[in-house]
Formats: C-alpha cells, sequence, structure tokens
C-alpha cells in the first residue's frame, strides 16, 4: 500500500508489489550457504538484509543479491526491506530447510502382533525433509523368520516365527538427506500361540443341552514352524452331564494322537481324569459330569502341516433314546434340572393296552430322563418353580416299546399333607410352599429296584397357559425308613406341654411287597403328658405297640380307643404298627399329649427324687380353655377358695425319697406377680403346708441363693428356701394382681433347686 498527499486530502492508492524473493535451493545443510535474489529491481531502491532465525548474513547487504549462511536446523527465516521513493516493502522467505529429516514423533512405534496376524505400520506421514524413499532393516535375532513388503509407504510385516515362542521383532526404518540420515524404531510385540500353553488353552466349545459337535483345524508351520512334537491345550464346558461319542485328534489319518483330560481347577495338570493312548483311534466317554475340562494334546506332526481335532458328543434328555441320565445314592439324593423346552421335539408317543399308538399332545415338547435304582427307594418328584403347568410319565420298558407305569398332571397334590409329612425337610417345605404353583406336579412314591424313565412335558390348564417354557424337574430319593428301630420314622421332638400330630402313610401296598410288615416309628417328649395314640385305615383300627427308650414294649393296642397313659413322663420313644392285614394302600396316624398341670387331680408329675436336681418348667397360663378353680380346707375343715379366682393355677406334684432343701423361684417369668401354695394331702382336703406371696426379701444375704437368682429376679417374684422331709407335695403357683394394671394370666416360669440334707 502506498500513502500519497493530494491537496488538502489524504488519498490511499493501493499499487501491486512489483518485487519477490527466491532462493537459489530449497534445502540445506548446516554451514552452507543460500542465496537469496531480489526480483523486480527498478533502481534506485534501498535494501537492507535482515537473518531472522537459523541463518546469518555472509555478503551483499544493501544489494538485490544476499548470501546467508544456515547456522541450525530448520527453516531459514530471511527478511528484507525495500524502500522506494516514499514506500517501504517488506519481503519474507521461510521455505529453506536447513538439516537432517525429522521425525513424526506423535506416531505410535510400539505394536502388538496378534496371533501371528501381519501388522500395518503406515510410514507415509512418518518423516519429513528426506529424498529418495523409505528403507527399513529387521534388526531382531528371528529376522530369518520375518518378511516386510512395502507399498505405499505402508511396511507389512509377517512372520513364520514358531508360535510357541514370544517377543520383539524390531522393524527400524530410514530416511535421508544430503545432510544425514535419520531413522525410528518400531517395535511388534507377539506372543504365544493360543493353545501352547495351559494359560492360553483354546477353548473348543461350551454345551447345554442337545447334541454338539466341534471341528478344529490349525496350520502347524504357522503354529511351530519346524517343530515336530509339542504339546497344545484346549478347554471346554459341559453345563451339564453328557456323554461324549468321540474325541478324535490327528495329523494325518494314520497317525492319532494320545491325550489327557484334566479338572481345569487342577493348575498344575497332575492328576488326569482320562487318558486316550495315540494308539487308540478315539476316545468315548460315558455320562461325563459336568464342569470346565483341560485337555492336554501331544502332538507329533511326521511333517503334517495340518492338526485336526474332531469332538462330538450329546446331553442327554432331548430324544426318548439319549436321556439324562439321573445317578442314585442309596444313602438319599437330590437331582434338580431346568431345561427350556422350545427347543425341544415332541416325539413322545407308546403303546396302550390295547395296542394303540398314544403320542404327545400337539405342540407339547418333550425331556427324558433315566434312573435305574438298586434298591427300593422313595422318591419324591416336584416340578416347583417351573414357568409352565406340568405333567410326566413315569415309563418302563425301550422306547417306544414301553409302558405307562405312572402318569401325573399337574395341581393333584395337598399342600397341607405335604406341610405335615416328617419325611419332607423343612428347607423343602418351605420352597414349595412358596413356588409350587397350582398346575405344577408333586408326588412321593415308593420305587422297587429297577429302572425307570421320566418323560416330562408342559401342559395347558387354561387358554392363556402355555405348553412349553422353563421346566424344572426334581428328583429327591429317600432311603426307606420304618422297616426297623434302627430306621425308624422319625415325628420330631415335641417341647409343649401339648401337642398334636396326625400323619398319613402312603404306598401301604408298596411296602408289603417289599416284605415290610411292620412300620416303625419314633419320637420325643419334654414335657410329661397325659397321651393318647392310635391308627386306622379305611376300614379298620391297626395294632399299635408303643415301646421305651430301651425298645422294651410299655402298651399295647387294636381297638378304637388306641393306646392311652396318664401321666407319660417325657423321654424318646417308639411305636410299631403292623400292615399285614391293611387291604387300602394308606393309614392315618393320630397322637396327642394332654397337659396334666390344669387340673389338681392330675398334676403336673415333677418326678420322683433322692439325689440333687434342678428342674425348670415354662407354661404359658394365657393360653388354654381350661384350669381347674384352686381350693382347699382350712384346720377346720372349711374350703377355702384363694382371693385370686381369676387367677389360673398351675399344678405340680413332687416325690422327695430322702429330706432335701427346696429353692423355689419364678425368675424370668412374664408375669409381675406370682405366688405359690405348698400342699400336702389330695385335693380337695389337701392342706396348706407353706404359703409365700410375692416378693423375694432377704436372699442378696443368703449364701444358698445362686448368684444367678439374685440377679435376675425382679421385685414380685417369689424365691423360697425351705427344708422338706421325705414325702410327697403338691406345689400350685399362680400369678397375683395388686394394681389395675398388673396381669395374673401369662408366662410363668417355675424353677425348683433341690439338694440332699
Amino acid at each position: 500500500m502506498i500513502k500519497a498527499t493530494v491537496g488538502k486530502g489524504c488519498l490511499n492508492v493501493e499499487v501491486k508489489n512489483p518485487y519477490t524473493l527466491t532462493a537459489n535451493k530449497s534445502s540445506t545443510c548446516i554451514g552452507s550457504y543460500v542465496t537469496y535474489t531480489i526480483n523486480g529491481l527498478q533502481g534506485g531502491e534501498k535494501i537492507v538484509w535482515k537473518a531472522v532465525q537459523h541463518a546469518k548474513l555472509y555478503s551483499g547487504q544493501g544489494t538485490g543479491t544476499a548470501v546467508f549462511q544456515a547456522t541450525e536446523q530448520g527453516y531459514l527465516n530471511v527478511n528484507v526491506t525495500i524502500q522506494y521513493e516514499q514506500a517501504s516493502i517488506p519481503l519474507n522467505s521461510n521455505e529453506v530447510w536447513s538439516g537432517k529429516p525429522t521425525i513424526n514423533t506423535s506416531l505410535e512405534t510400539s505394536h502388538v502382533m496378534t496371533e501371528r496376524t501381519p501388522v500395518i505400520i503406515d510410514a507415509s506421514n512418518e518423516f519429513f525433509h528426506y529424498k529418495g524413499g523409505i528403507s527399513y532393516a529387521i534388526e531382531s535375532e528371528d529376522a530369518e523368520y520375518v518378511t516386510v513388503t512395502e507399498t505405499d509407504k505402508k511396511f507389512k510385516v509377517e512372520t513364520t516365527i514358531p508360535g510357541t515362542q514370544r517377543g520383539e521383532i524390531k522393524l527400524r526404518l530410514k530416511v535421508s538427506n544430503d545432510c544425514g540420515e535419520v531413522s525410528n524404531l518400531h517395535t511388534i510385540a507377539y506372543d504365544t500361540l493360543p493353545g501352547l500353553e495351559p494359560a492360553k488353552a483354546i477353548d473348543l466349545f461350551s454345551a447345554k443341552e442337545h447334541e454338539f459337535s466341534c471341528v478344529r483345524t490349525y496350520d502347524m508351520v504357522k503354529y511351530v514352524g519346524n517343530l515336530q512334537t509339542f504339546q497344545m491345550f484346549f478347554s471346554f464346558t459341559l453345563e451339564r452331564k453328557a456323554t461324549i461319542k468321540y474325541i478324535r485328534p490327528f495329523c494325518t489319518e494314520e497317525k492319532y494322537l494320545g491325550f489327557r483330560i484334566f479338572d481345569r481347577k487342577d493348575e498344575d495338570l497332575e492328576i488326569p481324569l482320562y487318558t486316550h493312548e495315540a494308539s487308540d483311534t478315539y476316545m468315548t466317554i460315558d455320562n461325563m459330569p459336568s464342569g470346565e475340562y483341560m485337555m492336554a494334546l501331544d502332538v507329533v506332526r511326521n511333517h503334517s502341516d495340518k492338526l485336526e481335532i474332531l469332538f462330538s458328543g450329546f446331553i442327554g434328555g432331548s430324544s426318548p433314546t439319549h436321556p439324562y441320565v439321573i445317578k442314585p445314592n442309596e444313602n438319599g439324593f437330590n437331582f434338580s434340572d431346568c431345561r427350556s423346552t422350545e427347543t425341544y421335539d415332541a416325539n413322545f408317543y407308546y403303546k396302550n393296552e390295547q395296542g394303540e399308538s398314544v403320542g404327545s399332545v400337539a405342540g407339547t415338547h418333550n425331556t427324558y430322563y433315566i434312573l435305574t435304582l438298586e434298591k427300593p427307594m422313595k422318591l419324591i418328584i416336584h416340578t416347583a418353580d417351573s414357568k409352565v403347568s406340568t405333567e410326566f410319565h413315569i415309563m418302563q420298558g425301550e422306547p417306544y416299546d414301553w409302558k405307562v407305569l405312572y402318569h401325573e398332571t399337574g395341581g393333584n397334590y395337598r399342600m397341607e399333607e405335604i406341610q405335615a409329612d416328617p419325611e419332607v425337610s423343612e428347607e423343602l417345605k418351605s420352597m414349595l410352599l412358596n413356588s409350587l404353583s397350582a398346575g405344577q406336579t408333586y408326588v412321593k412314591r415308593l420305587f422297587p429296584a429297577g429302572e425307570y424313565r421320566f418323560v416330562l412335558n408342559g401342559i395347558k390348564k387354561s387358554n392363556g397357559g402355555l405348553y412349553n417354557g422353563s421346566l424344572n424337574f426334581n428328583v429327591i430319593g429317600l432311603p426307606i425308613t420304618g422297616k426297623s428301630f434302627d430306621t425308624a420314622f422319625d415325628l420330631g421332638t415335641f417341647k409343649e406341654h401339648e401337642f398334636h400330630f396326625s400323619q398319613i402313610f402312603s404306598d401301604v401296598q408298596a411296602h408289603k411287597e417289599l416284605g415290610i410288615q411292620k412300620l416303625y416309628y419314633q419320637f420325643h417328649m419334654e414335657k410329661n403328658v397325659n397321651f393318647m395314640l392310635n391308627a386306622k385305615s379305611k376300614s379298620s383300627f391297626l395294632p399299635i405297640v408303643l415301646y421305651n427308650s430301651n425298645k422294651e414294649p410299655m402298651s399295647t393296642s387294636e381297638t378304637e380307643e388306641g393306646i392311652c397313659i396318664n401321666d407319660m413322663l417325657g423321654g424318646r420313644f417308639y411305636f410299631t404298627i403292623d400292615i399285614a392285614s391293611v387291604a387300602e394302600d394308606e393309614l392315618e396316624i393320630v397322637g396327642k399329649g394332654m397337659f396334666r398341670g390344669r387340673d389338681p387331680y392330675f398334676s403336673y408329675n415333677l418326678g420322683t427324687h433322692d439325689k440333687d436336681f434342678t428342674i425348670s418348667d415354662t407354661i404359658n397360663t394365657a393360653v388354654g380353655a381350661f384350669y381347674e378353680t384352686f381350693i382347699y380346707t382350712d384346720e377346720s375343715g372349711n374350703l377355702v377358695y384363694p382371693n385370686e379366682p381369676e387367677a389360673r393355677h398351675v399344678y405340680y406334684k413332687i416325690t422327695l425319697q430322702k429330706e432335701m432343701q427346696l429353692i423355689i423361684h419364678t425368675t424370668y417369668s412374664e408375669i409381675p406377680l406370682t405366688e405359690l401354695h405348698i400342699m400336702i394331702g389330695e385335693p380337695i382336703g389337701w392342706n396348706v403346708l407353706y404359703y409365700k406371696d410375692y416378693g423375694c426379701e432377704g436372699i442378696e444375704n443368703d449364701p444358698d441363693i445362686p448368684e444367678e437368682i439374685k440377679q435376675n429376679i425382679t421385685f414380685g417374684q417369689i424365691c423360697v428356701k425351705i427344708n422338706l422331709p421325705a414325702g410327697e407335695y403338691k406345689l400350685v403357683v399362680n400369678g397375683t394382681k395388686r394394681t389395675n394394671a398388673g396381669s395374673r394370666n401369662g408366662v410363668l416360669v417355675t424353677n425348683i433347686i433341690g439338694k440332699v440334707i
């Protein structure tokens, strides 16, 4: 822009710059010279040269041509100012490179070769200021196994380094110009190929159901080069027990390979589960358990370039001829299996008694199981937590000539019977209560020794139901109990003063077919009760024998009244039921214990004692409809009704065979206030030997009173120390009330410590 003054004003006139600045070369070396020339000089111009960066003026100041010397690596930055008439025109040049080529340091030079897949290094933007092409050099020890191919400045790196090795390939790329050469080193890390060490075992498959197969082929040259013997490692997973039809690895059709199969948890591969010798064509494994496995293969190539592995098997359950095998245990077992039947086939059919072919309901898909019992066993079969309604057939014989032994459809069970069944565990009862829906199946039956096939499928119980879906099949094997004292059915422990049990026993005829003529039961009572026991079928009452803990007979009955024993002391008891004459398949057992302490005529018996003893008894007097009123006779022979008619009294009897000191207390009772009468004689003519109203004054200084009582007894509860001669005594204990906020009835704990004097 040239600025001029015209008259009184200022006029800006734009004039095209007539000058250009050129250099005699585009690159140079440090210390060399570059000549710059101003083109378009008119004559008479004043010229000033200046070196800005990486250069210094050597000659030509004030002239149209100047020589600069390169002093550093980089672009030479040269300025020149041209003054002509009243204009000052600057020119600049920074296009001449000084020095060696440069490297693009922002590019990644560390690479990873995955499973010997070629690595491509793009060097098109890696170097600047060089002449000619990019050369390379392989600096690795295994250079003979490395091949590099360059196309449009892209370098493809391949290797035949055996797959048993790990390391780095070092590739150096080089460029140069007149000033020198630079290079950039690339490292390519490679690891052992999959399958050549246990930690990198090749995963072949994971099988869950149906048939499965696997065919793998490996290039041995790529894997191991010229190595002729080595090991390869493979893993596979069986989500269910499976039958392996064959495992066949080979390098040539004539040369089979040996291998060992380990549990994958055996990290050191010390104990093989299965071993296959190279002399055998293939290996077959029946009923291989579910799990994760490792196969160590001993490869002998014989110069073959190819390794092949053939693997085939099936998980039973998808067809009648390939049922899933349930493995029993004569001491009991628990089998559970869940299948999604959408992927199964509807291929179940059999012949009925008329020889007619009967098949699956259209749309239902079936699963198949087989169970072989060496001994008779009770089975609980259920489909709880299935997502569809269910049915199953229990078959005997070979498909498809088999016969239906038993058929059960969903919903034919009574939950109250399941909950009352002592042979069903509490855990299973809880699960069934929450997970066994109305359309699902529950059966408990006795099965003789033999082979059984189960065919399970979903059914529609409503228009909105489904034929197929998630199906849970559960079989619980229970050893046969109840055939001797040692295997007696355990009805449990009854801890309360009153109890009741009722049990339906099925499969009577099946037990008789096994030669069982008597059923054995056992139970334990912690309290003394009036006891009643009876057993009956639909047509008759059955013979019962009750035994004590020593298995000695105590009582028998064959009548409707059953066994009735008053004041039966707590302990373990057994009883047998004779089923020889039972014609039906079901019988009912009923037992009942009744508390004696509510009636003075049937006092709760605390036993007979001639040694030191401790007794504690707990009863909730707020529970129960009947408690006899406490009445006694005074010294004048008059009947006395205590001041607590609303209190429910508990009546105890105790017999001392020696003179004893008794400490009687009601510590831990929930009733705030308690009282005690010690009576002699028989009701109602008995007399009060001792009476204690609520309170426990003075015990803190009594050395005979245990510290536990002193620390835990509360105001209102009694603590009595009394010496009594040998004899029979009645203890009457009750709650009492002294304020409107009190309570006469509730949890009453009576404790007695007896010491021989």
